[in-house]
Protein backbone atom coordinates (compact mmCIF):
# COMPACT_ATOMS: atom_id res chain seq x y z
CA UNK A 1 0.00 0.00 0.00
CA UNK A 2 2.85 2.32 0.84
CA UNK A 3 4.55 1.69 -2.52
CA UNK A 4 1.26 2.33 -4.40
CA UNK A 5 0.82 5.69 -2.64
CA UNK A 6 4.36 6.68 -3.59
CA UNK A 7 3.72 5.72 -7.22
CA UNK A 8 0.50 7.75 -7.35
CA UNK A 9 2.28 10.74 -5.84
CA UNK A 10 5.15 10.54 -8.37
CA UNK A 11 2.61 10.28 -11.18
CA UNK A 12 0.69 13.33 -9.96
CA UNK A 13 3.85 15.45 -9.63
CA UNK A 14 5.09 14.47 -13.12
CA UNK A 15 1.72 15.40 -14.67
CA UNK A 16 1.56 18.72 -12.82
CA UNK A 17 5.09 19.86 -13.68
CA UNK A 18 4.91 18.70 -17.31
CA UNK A 19 1.82 20.82 -17.91
CA UNK A 20 3.26 23.74 -15.94
CA UNK A 21 6.56 23.79 -17.90
CA UNK A 22 4.80 23.59 -21.25
CA UNK A 23 2.43 26.41 -20.23
CA UNK A 24 5.24 28.73 -19.12
CA UNK A 25 7.22 28.02 -22.27
CA UNK A 26 4.21 28.76 -24.46
CA UNK A 27 3.30 31.98 -22.65
CA UNK A 28 6.84 33.30 -23.00
CA UNK A 29 6.62 32.78 -26.75
CA UNK A 30 3.28 34.61 -26.91
CA UNK A 31 4.88 37.87 -25.80
CA UNK A 32 7.04 38.08 -28.93
CA UNK A 33 4.34 37.30 -31.51
CA UNK A 34 1.77 39.34 -33.41
CA UNK A 35 -1.97 38.58 -33.24
CA UNK A 36 -1.93 35.84 -35.85
CA UNK A 37 1.14 34.23 -34.31
CA UNK A 38 -0.42 34.42 -30.87
CA UNK A 39 -3.50 32.53 -32.01
CA UNK A 40 -1.39 29.80 -33.58
CA UNK A 41 0.85 29.56 -30.54
CA UNK A 42 -2.20 29.21 -28.28
CA UNK A 43 -3.43 26.33 -30.44
CA UNK A 44 -0.06 24.57 -30.25
CA UNK A 45 0.13 25.19 -26.51
CA UNK A 46 -3.34 23.74 -25.97
CA UNK A 47 -2.60 20.65 -28.05
CA UNK A 48 0.62 19.94 -26.14
CA UNK A 49 -1.05 20.41 -22.77
CA UNK A 50 -3.87 18.04 -23.78
CA UNK A 51 -1.42 15.41 -25.02
CA UNK A 52 0.73 15.55 -21.89
CA UNK A 53 -2.27 15.48 -19.59
CA UNK A 54 -3.90 12.52 -21.32
CA UNK A 55 -0.65 10.61 -21.54
CA UNK A 56 -0.09 11.06 -17.82
CA UNK A 57 -3.67 10.06 -17.05
CA UNK A 58 -3.74 7.00 -19.27
CA UNK A 59 -0.18 5.77 -19.65
CA UNK A 60 2.03 6.73 -16.69
CA UNK A 61 5.77 6.10 -16.83
CA UNK A 62 6.92 2.47 -16.75
CA UNK A 63 8.53 2.93 -13.37
CA UNK A 64 5.17 3.67 -11.72
CA UNK A 65 3.07 0.99 -13.51
CA UNK A 66 2.00 -2.03 -11.48
CA UNK A 67 -0.04 -5.04 -12.57
CA UNK A 68 -2.89 -3.89 -10.41
CA UNK A 69 -2.94 -0.42 -11.99
CA UNK A 70 -2.92 -1.83 -15.56
CA UNK A 71 -6.22 -3.53 -14.74
CA UNK A 72 -7.98 -0.27 -13.63
CA UNK A 73 -10.97 1.04 -15.66
CA UNK A 74 -9.00 4.01 -17.02
CA UNK A 75 -7.23 1.58 -19.40
CA UNK A 76 -10.42 1.68 -21.47
CA UNK A 77 -9.46 5.23 -22.49
CA UNK A 78 -6.33 4.08 -24.28
CA UNK A 79 -8.00 3.89 -27.73
CA UNK A 80 -9.32 7.42 -27.21
CA UNK A 81 -5.81 8.53 -26.43
CA UNK A 82 -4.52 7.06 -29.69
CA UNK A 83 -7.27 8.79 -31.68
CA UNK A 84 -6.53 12.17 -30.05
CA UNK A 85 -2.79 11.73 -30.68
CA UNK A 86 -3.46 10.95 -34.31
CA UNK A 87 -5.79 13.93 -34.72
CA UNK A 88 -3.36 16.45 -33.26
CA UNK A 89 -0.53 14.84 -35.19
CA UNK A 90 -2.34 15.39 -38.47
CA UNK A 91 -3.06 19.01 -37.55
CA UNK A 92 0.58 19.52 -36.62
CA UNK A 93 1.81 17.93 -39.85
CA UNK A 94 -0.46 19.79 -42.26
CA UNK A 95 -0.69 23.14 -40.44
CA UNK A 96 1.74 25.55 -42.15
CA UNK A 97 1.91 27.65 -38.99
CA UNK A 98 3.22 24.79 -36.79
CA UNK A 99 6.93 25.58 -36.61
CA UNK A 100 8.11 24.56 -33.15
CA UNK A 101 11.07 22.24 -32.82
CA UNK A 102 10.63 18.66 -33.89
CA UNK A 103 7.61 19.25 -36.13
CA UNK A 104 7.71 18.53 -39.88
CA UNK A 105 7.03 22.22 -40.62
CA UNK A 106 9.98 23.56 -38.64
CA UNK A 107 12.24 25.34 -41.16
CA UNK A 108 13.15 28.91 -42.07
CA UNK A 109 11.44 28.58 -45.47
CA UNK A 110 8.26 27.28 -43.89
CA UNK A 111 8.37 30.03 -41.28
CA UNK A 112 8.56 32.73 -43.97
CA UNK A 113 5.72 31.12 -45.89
CA UNK A 114 3.68 30.88 -42.69
CA UNK A 115 4.14 34.56 -41.94
CA UNK A 116 3.22 35.57 -45.49
CA UNK A 117 0.13 33.40 -45.43
CA UNK A 118 -0.85 34.77 -42.03
CA UNK A 119 -0.53 38.35 -43.23
CA UNK A 120 -2.53 37.58 -46.36
CA UNK A 121 -5.34 36.00 -44.36
CA UNK A 122 -5.30 38.90 -41.94
CA UNK A 123 -5.57 41.44 -44.77
CA UNK A 124 -8.50 39.58 -46.29
CA UNK A 125 -10.33 39.67 -42.97
CA UNK A 126 -9.51 43.38 -42.51
CA UNK A 127 -10.77 44.28 -45.98
CA UNK A 128 -13.97 42.32 -45.42
CA UNK A 129 -14.58 44.13 -42.14
CA UNK A 130 -13.87 47.55 -43.68
CA UNK A 131 -16.23 46.79 -46.56
CA UNK A 132 -18.99 45.87 -44.11
CA UNK A 133 -18.43 49.09 -42.10
CA UNK A 134 -18.40 51.25 -45.23
CA UNK A 135 -21.69 49.75 -46.37
CA UNK A 136 -23.30 50.47 -43.00
CA UNK A 137 -22.10 54.08 -42.96
CA UNK A 138 -23.35 54.97 -46.42
CA UNK A 139 -20.07 55.00 -48.35
CA UNK A 140 -20.14 54.38 -52.10
CA UNK A 141 -19.25 50.76 -52.67
CA UNK A 142 -16.10 49.91 -54.61
CA UNK A 143 -15.75 53.21 -56.45
CA UNK A 144 -12.05 53.73 -57.37
CA UNK A 145 -10.36 56.53 -55.41
CA UNK A 146 -9.25 58.22 -58.63
CA UNK A 147 -12.83 58.69 -59.84
CA UNK A 148 -14.01 62.27 -59.35
CA UNK A 149 -17.60 63.37 -59.32
CA UNK A 150 -17.42 64.16 -63.03
CA UNK A 151 -16.07 60.71 -63.87
CA UNK A 152 -18.71 59.25 -61.58
CA UNK A 153 -21.37 60.89 -63.74
CA UNK A 154 -19.80 59.65 -66.97
CA UNK A 155 -19.53 56.07 -65.76
CA UNK A 156 -23.04 56.18 -64.23
CA UNK A 157 -21.41 55.04 -60.99
CA UNK A 158 -20.74 51.54 -62.31
CA UNK A 159 -17.22 51.95 -63.67
CA UNK A 160 -15.89 48.78 -62.06
CA UNK A 161 -18.90 46.75 -63.13
CA UNK A 162 -19.22 45.54 -59.55
CA UNK A 163 -21.71 48.07 -58.19
CA UNK A 164 -25.42 47.42 -58.21
CA UNK A 165 -27.13 49.87 -60.56
CA UNK A 166 -29.87 50.76 -58.07
CA UNK A 167 -27.31 51.45 -55.34
CA UNK A 168 -25.16 53.62 -57.62
CA UNK A 169 -28.12 55.70 -58.81
CA UNK A 170 -29.29 56.23 -55.23
CA UNK A 171 -25.82 57.29 -54.16
CA UNK A 172 -25.50 59.68 -57.10
CA UNK A 173 -28.90 61.19 -56.31
CA UNK A 174 -27.83 61.91 -52.74
CA UNK A 175 -24.52 63.25 -54.01
CA UNK A 176 -26.29 65.74 -56.29
CA UNK A 177 -28.59 66.83 -53.46
CA UNK A 178 -25.69 67.48 -51.08
CA UNK A 179 -23.71 69.34 -53.71
CA UNK A 180 -26.38 72.02 -54.08
CA UNK A 181 -25.18 75.12 -52.22
CA UNK A 182 -21.74 73.57 -51.65
CA UNK A 183 -20.36 73.67 -55.20
CA UNK A 184 -17.11 75.54 -54.36
CA UNK A 185 -16.25 73.07 -51.59
CA UNK A 186 -17.03 70.05 -53.78
CA UNK A 187 -14.82 71.45 -56.53
CA UNK A 188 -11.95 72.11 -54.14
CA UNK A 189 -12.18 68.66 -52.54
CA UNK A 190 -12.70 66.40 -55.55
CA UNK A 191 -11.28 68.35 -58.48
CA UNK A 192 -8.59 70.68 -57.08
CA UNK A 193 -7.35 68.59 -54.13
CA UNK A 194 -8.17 65.36 -56.03
CA UNK A 195 -9.68 63.56 -53.07
CA UNK A 196 -11.35 60.30 -54.05
CA UNK A 197 -15.08 60.02 -53.63
CA UNK A 198 -14.55 56.74 -51.80
CA UNK A 199 -12.55 58.52 -49.09
CA UNK A 200 -15.57 60.41 -47.73
CA UNK A 201 -18.99 59.37 -46.54
CA UNK A 202 -22.31 60.96 -47.34
CA UNK A 203 -22.84 62.07 -43.70
CA UNK A 204 -19.48 63.87 -43.76
CA UNK A 205 -20.46 65.69 -46.94
CA UNK A 206 -23.81 66.62 -45.41
CA UNK A 207 -21.95 68.24 -42.50
CA UNK A 208 -20.10 70.62 -44.84
CA UNK A 209 -21.30 74.24 -44.56
CA UNK A 210 -23.18 75.85 -47.42
CA UNK A 211 -21.94 78.90 -49.27
CA UNK A 212 -24.66 81.03 -47.66
CA UNK A 213 -23.65 79.89 -44.17
CA UNK A 214 -20.00 80.79 -44.83
CA UNK A 215 -21.01 84.18 -46.21
CA UNK A 216 -22.91 84.95 -43.01
CA UNK A 217 -19.93 83.96 -40.86
CA UNK A 218 -16.96 85.42 -42.74
CA UNK A 219 -18.23 87.45 -45.70
CA UNK A 220 -17.73 86.66 -49.36
CA UNK A 221 -14.21 87.96 -50.06
CA UNK A 222 -10.64 87.17 -49.12
CA UNK A 223 -9.25 89.69 -46.60
CA UNK A 224 -5.51 90.46 -46.63
CA UNK A 225 -4.38 93.48 -44.63
CA UNK A 226 -1.04 95.25 -45.04
CA UNK A 227 -0.94 95.27 -48.83
CA UNK A 228 -0.06 98.99 -48.68
CA UNK A 229 3.35 98.06 -47.21
CA UNK A 230 4.30 95.77 -50.10
CA UNK A 231 5.81 98.49 -52.26
CA UNK A 232 8.02 99.66 -49.41
CA UNK A 233 9.20 96.11 -48.83
CA UNK A 234 10.05 95.53 -52.49
CA UNK A 235 11.88 98.87 -52.68
CA UNK A 236 14.05 98.23 -49.61
CA UNK A 237 14.80 94.50 -49.90
CA UNK A 238 16.54 93.02 -52.93
CA UNK A 239 14.81 90.17 -54.72
CA UNK A 240 17.52 87.67 -53.76
CA UNK A 241 17.14 88.52 -50.05
CA UNK A 242 13.37 88.44 -49.69
CA UNK A 243 11.62 85.77 -47.67
CA UNK A 244 8.34 85.33 -45.84
CA UNK A 245 7.90 83.90 -42.34
CA UNK A 246 4.92 82.86 -40.22
CA UNK A 247 3.63 84.54 -37.05
CA UNK A 248 0.46 83.95 -35.06
CA UNK A 249 -0.75 82.96 -31.62
CA UNK A 250 -1.72 79.43 -30.59
CA UNK A 251 -4.26 77.38 -32.59
CA UNK A 252 -4.63 79.74 -35.54
CA UNK A 253 -3.32 77.52 -38.38
CA UNK A 254 0.32 78.58 -38.60
CA UNK A 255 1.42 75.10 -39.71
CA UNK A 256 -1.06 75.09 -42.58
CA UNK A 257 0.20 78.50 -43.68
CA UNK A 258 3.80 77.24 -43.60
CA UNK A 259 2.82 74.33 -45.87
CA UNK A 260 1.34 76.67 -48.48
CA UNK A 261 4.28 79.08 -48.35
CA UNK A 262 6.66 76.21 -48.97
CA UNK A 263 4.72 74.49 -51.75
CA UNK A 264 2.72 77.25 -53.45
CA UNK A 265 5.02 80.27 -53.50
CA UNK A 266 7.60 80.60 -56.29
CA UNK A 267 10.32 83.05 -57.35
CA UNK A 268 10.97 82.32 -61.03
CA UNK A 269 13.46 85.21 -61.37
CA UNK A 270 15.64 84.24 -58.42
CA UNK A 271 18.81 82.27 -58.95
CA UNK A 272 18.69 80.76 -55.42
CA UNK A 273 15.00 79.81 -55.52
CA UNK A 274 15.77 76.11 -55.43
CA UNK A 275 18.86 76.13 -53.26
CA UNK A 276 19.83 76.84 -49.69
CA UNK A 277 17.83 76.38 -46.51
CA UNK A 278 14.27 77.35 -47.35
CA UNK A 279 15.41 80.26 -49.49
CA UNK A 280 12.07 82.06 -49.72
CA UNK A 281 10.15 81.04 -46.58
CA UNK A 282 10.48 80.16 -42.87
CA UNK A 283 7.99 78.29 -40.75
CA UNK A 284 8.35 81.01 -38.11
CA UNK A 285 9.79 84.50 -37.75
CA UNK A 286 13.23 84.94 -36.22
CA UNK A 287 11.83 85.98 -32.83
CA UNK A 288 9.39 83.03 -32.64
CA UNK A 289 5.99 82.71 -34.31
CA UNK A 290 3.99 82.63 -31.06
CA UNK A 291 5.98 85.36 -29.33
CA UNK A 292 4.43 88.85 -29.02
CA UNK A 293 5.58 91.61 -31.37
CA UNK A 294 7.35 93.47 -28.56
CA UNK A 295 10.21 90.93 -28.51
CA UNK A 296 11.08 91.34 -32.20
CA UNK A 297 14.51 92.82 -31.40
CA UNK A 298 15.06 90.86 -28.17
CA UNK A 299 14.30 87.19 -28.75
CA UNK A 300 16.01 84.82 -31.21
CA UNK A 301 14.46 81.42 -31.83
CA UNK A 302 16.83 78.49 -31.81
CA UNK A 303 18.07 77.66 -35.30
CA UNK A 304 17.13 81.07 -36.75
CA UNK A 305 20.20 83.03 -35.66
CA UNK A 306 21.43 83.44 -39.26
CA UNK A 307 18.20 85.02 -40.54
CA UNK A 308 18.36 88.72 -41.35
CA UNK A 309 15.52 90.34 -39.46
CA UNK A 310 15.38 93.27 -41.89
CA UNK A 311 14.73 91.03 -44.91
CA UNK A 312 11.65 89.23 -43.64
CA UNK A 313 8.04 89.90 -44.60
CA UNK A 314 6.03 88.49 -41.66
CA UNK A 315 2.73 86.79 -42.55
CA UNK A 316 0.56 87.24 -39.46
CA UNK A 317 -2.20 84.66 -39.18
CA UNK A 318 -5.41 85.63 -37.37
CA UNK A 319 -8.45 83.49 -36.65
CA UNK A 320 -12.03 83.89 -35.44
CA UNK A 321 -11.63 84.60 -31.69
CA UNK A 322 -14.48 82.26 -30.78
CA UNK A 323 -12.72 79.33 -32.44
CA UNK A 324 -9.38 80.35 -30.89
CA UNK A 325 -11.00 80.15 -27.45
CA UNK A 326 -12.58 76.79 -28.28
CA UNK A 327 -9.23 75.41 -29.46
CA UNK A 328 -7.44 76.66 -26.36
CA UNK A 329 -9.84 74.62 -24.25
CA UNK A 330 -8.81 71.48 -26.14
CA UNK A 331 -5.10 72.35 -26.56
CA UNK A 332 -4.05 75.20 -24.24
CA UNK A 333 -0.31 75.06 -25.07
CA UNK A 334 1.17 77.90 -23.00
CA UNK A 335 -2.17 79.24 -21.70
CA UNK A 336 -2.80 78.72 -17.98
CA UNK A 337 -6.16 79.45 -16.36
CA UNK A 338 -8.72 77.67 -14.24
CA UNK A 339 -11.32 75.88 -16.33
CA UNK A 340 -13.41 72.72 -16.29
CA UNK A 341 -14.62 70.63 -19.21
CA UNK A 342 -18.30 71.36 -18.57
CA UNK A 343 -17.76 75.10 -19.05
CA UNK A 344 -14.99 76.12 -21.43
CA UNK A 345 -14.44 78.73 -22.78
CA UNK A 346 -15.28 80.22 -19.39
CA UNK A 347 -15.15 83.99 -19.33
CA UNK A 348 -17.79 84.53 -16.63
CA UNK A 349 -18.08 81.89 -13.83
CA UNK A 350 -21.31 79.91 -13.58
CA UNK A 351 -22.64 77.19 -11.27
CA UNK A 352 -20.33 74.57 -12.82
CA UNK A 353 -17.24 76.63 -11.95
CA UNK A 354 -18.48 77.42 -8.45
CA UNK A 355 -19.14 73.76 -7.76
CA UNK A 356 -15.68 72.76 -8.96
CA UNK A 357 -13.45 75.62 -7.72
CA UNK A 358 -13.13 77.37 -4.40
CA UNK A 359 -12.96 81.15 -4.26
CA UNK A 360 -14.16 81.74 -7.81
CA UNK A 361 -13.33 85.26 -9.08
CA UNK A 362 -15.63 87.46 -11.12
CA UNK A 363 -13.56 86.81 -14.27
CA UNK A 364 -11.04 84.03 -14.97
CA UNK A 365 -7.64 85.60 -15.60
CA UNK A 366 -5.10 83.98 -17.92
CA UNK A 367 -1.33 83.56 -17.81
CA UNK A 368 0.57 82.83 -21.04
CA UNK A 369 3.87 81.01 -20.60
CA UNK A 370 6.06 81.51 -23.70
CA UNK A 371 9.24 80.13 -22.15
CA UNK A 372 11.02 79.96 -18.80
CA UNK A 373 11.87 83.66 -18.82
CA UNK A 374 8.80 85.19 -20.45
CA UNK A 375 5.20 85.24 -19.26
CA UNK A 376 2.29 87.60 -19.79
CA UNK A 377 -0.92 88.03 -17.81
CA UNK A 378 -4.32 88.98 -19.18
CA UNK A 379 -7.72 89.68 -17.66
CA UNK A 380 -9.42 86.91 -19.66
CA UNK A 381 -9.04 84.70 -22.73
CA UNK A 382 -10.49 87.37 -25.02
CA UNK A 383 -8.11 89.95 -23.56
CA UNK A 384 -5.23 87.67 -24.51
CA UNK A 385 -6.48 87.52 -28.12
CA UNK A 386 -6.97 91.31 -28.18
CA UNK A 387 -3.59 92.22 -26.75
CA UNK A 388 -1.51 89.73 -28.75
CA UNK A 389 -2.79 91.06 -32.09
CA UNK A 390 -3.05 94.67 -30.90
CA UNK A 391 0.72 94.72 -30.31
CA UNK A 392 1.36 93.76 -33.92
CA UNK A 393 -1.22 96.28 -35.12
CA UNK A 394 0.01 99.26 -33.08
CA UNK A 395 3.72 98.68 -32.42
CA UNK A 396 4.87 96.81 -35.52
CA UNK A 397 5.91 99.58 -37.92
CA UNK A 398 7.55 97.25 -40.46
CA UNK A 399 6.09 95.81 -43.66
CA UNK A 400 3.85 92.82 -42.86
CA UNK A 401 0.77 91.03 -44.18
CA UNK A 402 -2.24 89.91 -42.17
CA UNK A 403 -4.23 86.91 -43.41
CA UNK A 404 -7.25 85.04 -42.05
CA UNK A 405 -7.25 81.35 -41.24
CA UNK A 406 -10.72 81.04 -42.73
CA UNK A 407 -9.52 82.28 -46.14
CA UNK A 408 -6.62 79.84 -46.05
CA UNK A 409 -9.12 77.02 -45.50
CA UNK A 410 -11.80 78.03 -48.03
CA UNK A 411 -9.88 80.01 -50.66
CA UNK A 412 -6.12 79.34 -50.40
CA UNK A 413 -5.35 80.05 -54.05
CA UNK A 414 -6.62 83.64 -53.92
CA UNK A 415 -4.72 84.27 -50.68
CA UNK A 416 -1.41 82.87 -51.98
CA UNK A 417 -1.75 84.94 -55.15
CA UNK A 418 -1.90 88.14 -53.11
CA UNK A 419 1.09 87.12 -50.98
CA UNK A 420 3.10 86.26 -54.10
CA UNK A 421 2.27 89.58 -55.72
CA UNK A 422 3.29 91.48 -52.60
CA UNK A 423 6.72 89.87 -52.30
CA UNK A 424 7.43 89.83 -56.03
CA UNK A 425 6.99 86.10 -56.52
CA UNK A 426 4.42 83.94 -58.26
CA UNK A 427 1.75 81.47 -57.23
CA UNK A 428 1.35 78.19 -59.14
CA UNK A 429 -1.32 77.74 -61.74
CA UNK A 430 -4.71 76.34 -60.83
CA UNK A 431 -3.68 72.88 -62.07
CA UNK A 432 -0.39 72.85 -60.11
CA UNK A 433 -1.66 74.24 -56.81
CA UNK A 434 -0.95 71.82 -53.95
CA UNK A 435 -3.46 71.08 -51.21
CA UNK A 436 -2.83 69.49 -47.83
CA UNK A 437 -5.58 66.92 -47.32
CA UNK A 438 -4.07 65.45 -44.15
CA UNK A 439 -3.36 67.16 -40.84
CA UNK A 440 -0.82 70.00 -40.93
CA UNK A 441 0.91 69.03 -37.68
CA UNK A 442 1.83 65.96 -35.69
CA UNK A 443 0.53 67.43 -32.40
CA UNK A 444 -2.74 69.06 -31.40
CA UNK A 445 -6.11 68.02 -32.80
CA UNK A 446 -4.87 66.43 -36.03
CA UNK A 447 -7.58 68.10 -38.12
CA UNK A 448 -7.43 67.17 -41.81
CA UNK A 449 -8.80 69.16 -44.75
CA UNK A 450 -12.34 67.78 -44.63
CA UNK A 451 -12.63 68.31 -40.87
CA UNK A 452 -11.27 71.86 -41.16
CA UNK A 453 -13.82 72.72 -43.85
CA UNK A 454 -16.61 71.33 -41.68
CA UNK A 455 -15.57 72.68 -38.28
CA UNK A 456 -14.67 76.20 -39.42
CA UNK A 457 -18.14 76.66 -40.91
CA UNK A 458 -20.04 75.22 -37.94
CA UNK A 459 -21.82 78.15 -36.27
CA UNK A 460 -22.89 76.03 -33.31
CA UNK A 461 -19.32 74.89 -32.64
CA UNK A 462 -18.20 78.52 -32.25
CA UNK A 463 -20.25 78.96 -29.08
CA UNK A 464 -20.13 75.40 -27.67
CA UNK A 465 -20.18 75.33 -23.83
CA UNK A 466 -20.50 79.11 -23.65
CA UNK A 467 -23.24 80.81 -21.66
CA UNK A 468 -25.20 83.97 -22.47
CA UNK A 469 -23.06 85.78 -19.91
CA UNK A 470 -19.90 84.62 -21.69
CA UNK A 471 -21.12 85.94 -25.04
CA UNK A 472 -22.21 89.25 -23.51
CA UNK A 473 -18.78 89.66 -21.91
CA UNK A 474 -17.12 88.73 -25.22
CA UNK A 475 -19.13 91.31 -27.15
CA UNK A 476 -18.32 94.02 -24.61
CA UNK A 477 -14.58 93.33 -24.33
CA UNK A 478 -13.47 92.01 -27.73
CA UNK A 479 -11.38 94.49 -29.74
CA UNK A 480 -13.99 95.93 -32.10
CA UNK A 481 -11.38 97.35 -34.47
CA UNK A 482 -9.86 93.90 -34.98
CA UNK A 483 -13.31 92.36 -35.43
CA UNK A 484 -14.23 94.96 -38.04
CA UNK A 485 -10.91 94.73 -39.90
CA UNK A 486 -11.22 91.00 -40.36
CA UNK A 487 -14.97 90.59 -40.61
CA UNK A 488 -15.64 88.63 -37.42
CA UNK A 489 -19.03 88.81 -35.77
CA UNK A 490 -19.94 87.89 -32.19
CA UNK A 491 -23.42 86.29 -32.00
CA UNK A 492 -26.06 87.90 -29.82
CA UNK A 493 -28.34 85.17 -28.38
CA UNK A 494 -30.71 87.83 -27.05
CA UNK A 495 -31.67 89.01 -30.53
Amino acid sequence: MHQKAVDDQNYTYSSFWSVRIVSIEGLLKLIKLDKVGQLRQLKRLLSRVVLITMSNLIVPSSQTLTPSRRRRPKDNLYPVFLVVCGFFGLIQFFDPFATFEGSPGHSSENASASISLALARSKVRDHAEKFRQRKERGYPQRIPSSVTEQAFRQSDGIKTGAVNATTSHEWRRKWDQLKVGREPLFQMLFEDAKMGVDSVSLPSLEALPTTDALRQLYGDRVIVRGLETCQKYRDTVALEDRYVAVAGTFNVGTNLLAFHLENNLRFPNRTDAGSGRKAHWRWQVRWGKHQPATVRNQNVARGFEADNIDHVLPIIMIRDPLFVLQSLCAHPYGARWRHVDGHCPNLVPNEVDRAYFKGVPDIFKVTIVYDKSRQTRHNSLIHFWNEWYREYLDQFDYPALWVRFEDLVYNPQAMLQQIATCIGGAAPTHQNFQYLTKTAKSHGSGTNMLKALTKTGDAAARVRNMTVADLDYLRDHADHQLLQLFGYRIPNPGR
